[in-house]
């Protein structure tokens, strides 16, 4: 039976090559998007929960509460000892404190010295680090690391650093200040964690470093990168630290404002997508993306279905003679699922191939580091299985009930006799859906590209122009390196500050007038620069954003602490900036020969703040365009069909007077009519979508009425590049041709 069903399959796909490389380039596209969306969204639900103890693991944060509640994920330095210390149902407590950007020397057996920069793989954390996340030891002591002045570094970075040589007992110095002594040899971290920190330094070693010694008994502070890891017992619950934490906070209140700060929980594995005290990853986004594919294959589907249903009207006598001859309605359908699963199949290969070849530009696109490897082969082998039975029941079903339900008799008089004309009203239904969907990504791909223009283009209160910034490593030579590039003829001004004026590096603290007994009850973002800390108030500025347009312009107070000091803004002037930018590195080069050297212009670090809505906008646009695409595909295989359906009607027309645009409308209007039903559907749906998604942004653009005209000339302009050309064909063609066979 098998064999037969092969067999017959095959001599009916290979006669039908149109319909057969429609459908498989429309179904594996839509796949292909699938299974880059699956393996996205399996990454992201993936993070840091490979942790053995990720159940039992919570991570302190906290809430500054002034005229309103800022949440902040760091905590002071003194949590850890103290929570170690007084909380009798945690199992382990860790602080860890991390280093954005480091500077890494490595002296060799010859005694050259060897620079890494590194960013976002330096942490300081205390020994109980290990134990509460799963981070292997290969080989050395991890009881070491509760020394000063010690270090563990993964496999991988042991072997950049240290080559094939044991790395154990090697030393490597730390921003040219701090020699650290290797300890330990840490298992490669994967791919899915949020703490990707590979060189982990002893907590005991900050005692030592300058200035910091008192701040790690201080309640009156805290970095956004330092963190407070709690093991629960077994048997206790997130919610009893909850309770702990509010006695901590009255026992020990912010040394000048006592209501200032606020502590609770979070669990380990829900602040991946914690926009407040985690990551930022918003979970909205890979559940639209989820949802996207989901669009996709329900594109491809009704693509299917469609060309299936027309299809099935040039089978109607095969159908009838099958019949005749014993074939139950049961054997039919049979065989036509079969051939559906024969198309699906080799769509999924397709799409795989497809998959493979698209995930180098996502993951350059998204900056991930995706990859087809075991795990994901398997999930992905499940996936595909699932996806496979949904697809053929679902591009299948139907047409093959359909098609199998013809009467022999009525069947083998005449296909134009076959009831309801091939499922026409089922047709109208899905091309309309499938419009739908068009436009909706339409919608969201135009709405996220105004935004972004709008940010781009908004008064952010200052001139980014052609300023330089560069951050100053050894702050004793700040003045030095200001004077020295003041004197460039190509130098228009040079200024010493904490950060620019846009930056997502924040200080927050609190202000004290000095007629007034109590500091204030709010914060203010303090940027230091030459324009101590206690200063009178000379000026007033105009408001500026300081962050991206999702936050509104909060308190902002400029003054001169040059201890605040950490970059050197170079203003060029007007031409060819390449002569001053060699000049600048060549003088920075000369203060700072142990230093890596890198420049950013202020509008490339604005630019950091679009990154998502640049993500986003290239994701919706690319999948809009494959939507649309494989659309297109459906509409002309339908379109070929209706042309080759009323090719004599078409000539009695043309034969009795009618015009090619009379002939054109006879193509178009039914079209016409279904793109309208279908905006009437999406532009409410796209609308309630889009406007949750603004509501993240206090600056933010209008949705008006011409972004949702684009998307409907968009889809109708679609529609007649689709059709049209079948249509014209059939308009132009001569009706002697048309009519020759009656």
């Amino acid at each position: 039976m098998f064999q037969n069903y092969l067999t017959i399959a095959l001599r009916k796909l290979a006669k039908q090559r149109d319909y057969v490389l429609l459908n498989v380039l429309g179904l594996g596209l839509s796949v292909a998007c699938s299974i880059l969306i699956f393996a996205l969204v399996r990454h992201h639900f993936s993070f840091d929960t490979y942790h053995k103890n990720a159940a039992r693991t919570a991570r302190v944060v906290m809430d500054v509460r002034t005229e309103t509640v800022m949440p902040f994920s760091g905590i002071p330095n003194p949590m850890g000892k103290t929570l170690r210390a007084d909380c009798a149902f945690l199992d382990q407590t860790a602080m860890r404190s991390d280093e954005d950007d480091v500077l890494i020397t490595v002296a060799d057996e010859g005694g050259n010295r060897h620079k890494y920069r590194e960013e976002s793989k330096f942490a300081w954390v205390e020994p109980d680090y290990l134990r509460i996340l799963d981070l292997p030891l290969l080989r050395g002591d991890a009881a070491a690391l509760s020394e000063p002045n010690t270090v563990l570094l993964s496999e991988r970075l042991a072997r950049k650093y240290f080559g094939s040589a044991d790395a154990i007992g090697k030393t490597l110095r730390l921003q040219n200040e701090t020699d650290l002594r290797v300890v330990g040899i840490l298992h490669d971290l994967p791919l899915h964690t949020d703490y990707p920190q590979e060189i982990l330094g002893s907590w005991e070693s900050l005692k030592t470093q300058p200035g910091l010694a008192n701040a790690l008994d201080s309640w009156g502070g805290a970095r956004g990168g330092t963190f407070c890891f709690a093991l629960l017992k077994e048997g206790h619950n997130i919610g009893e630290l909850d309770a702990f934490l509010i006695d901590i906070t009255k026992k020990h209140p912010h040394p000048d404002l006592a209501s200032l700060f606020s502590y609770k929980a979070r669990p380990l594995t829900e602040l991946h997508f914690d926009t407040d005290y985690g990551f930022g990853n918003n979970k909205k986004y890979i559940w639209a993306l989820a949802c996207i594919g989901i669009f996709l294959l329900l594109t491809a589907c009704v693509n299917f279905v469609n060309m299936a249903t027309a299809q099935a009207l040039t089978r109607a006598r095969e159908v009838g003679v099958r019949k005749s001859l014993g074939s139950t309605r049961g054997q039919l359908f049979r065989q036509f699922m079969f051939e559906t699963s024969l198309i699906v199949g080799t769509s999924l290969l397709v799409g795989a191939l497809l998959a493979r070849l698209a995930l180098p530009h996502l993951n350059e696109w998204l900056d991930v580091q995706l990859a087809f490897d075991a795990p994901l082969v398997q999930a992905l082998a499940g996936f595909l299985a699932l996806l496979a039975v949904a697809l053929t029941f679902l591009a299948g079903f139907y047409p093959g009930l359909m098609q199998s339900g013809f009467s022999p008799v009525v069947s083998l008089k005449a296909a134009a006799e076959l009831p309801n004309a091939g499922g026409f009203s089922l047709r109208r239904l899905l091309v309309t859906t499938q419009f739908a969907i068009s436009q909706m990504l339409i919608i969201g791909a135009a709405v996220v590209t105004a935004q972004m223009r709008y940010a781009q283009n908004t008064d952010w209160g200052f001139r980014p122009g052609a300023i330089l910034t560069l951050e100053v490593p050894e702050p004793a030579k700040m003045k030095t390196l200001q004077q020295e590039l003041s004197q460039l003829s190509g130098v228009q001004t040079v200024s010493l500050c904490y950060q620019p004026p846009a930056s997502s590096s924040n200080n927050h603290t609190g202000i004290q007038y000095d007629q007034r007994p109590k500091s204030e009850p709010w914060l203010v973002n303090s940027k230091p620069a030459d324009d101590g800390t206690t200063a009178p108030v000379v000026g007033v500025l105009r408001d500026f954003h300081h962050w991206d347009l999702s936050q509104a312009i909060s308190p902002i107070a400029v003054g001169t602490r040059s201890s605040g000091y950490q970059t050197c803004a170079v203003q060029l002037r007007p031409g060819n900036p390449e002569a001053a930018l060699a000049q600048v590195r060549e003088i920075w080069e000369r203060q700072f020969p142990d230093h890596f050297y890198e420049h950013r212009f202020m509008d490339e670090r604005l630019g950091d703040f679009f990154e998502t809505e640049t993500t986003i906008l290239r994701l919706v646009r690319s999948f809009a365009g494959i939507a649309i695409f494989i659309g297109c595909l459906g509409l002309y295989g339908l379109a070929t069909f209706m042309v080759n359906r009323k090719r004599k009607e078409v000539g009695i027309r043309k034969s009795l007077g009618a015009s090619v645009s009379g002939i054109l409308w006879l193509f178009g209007k039914e079209y016409a009519r279904l793109i309208a039903i279908a905006f009437v559907i999406a532009a409410p749906l796209a609308w309630w979508a889009m406007n949750a998604w603004l509501e993240d942004y206090t600056y933010r653009i209008a949705l008006g009425a011409g972004i949702f005209a684009l998307s409907l000339l968009a889809t109708l302009l679609v529609a007649v590049l689709t059709v049209g050309v079948q249509s014209v064909r059939a308009a132009l063609a001569n009706p002697v041709k048309a009519l020759r066979s009656e």
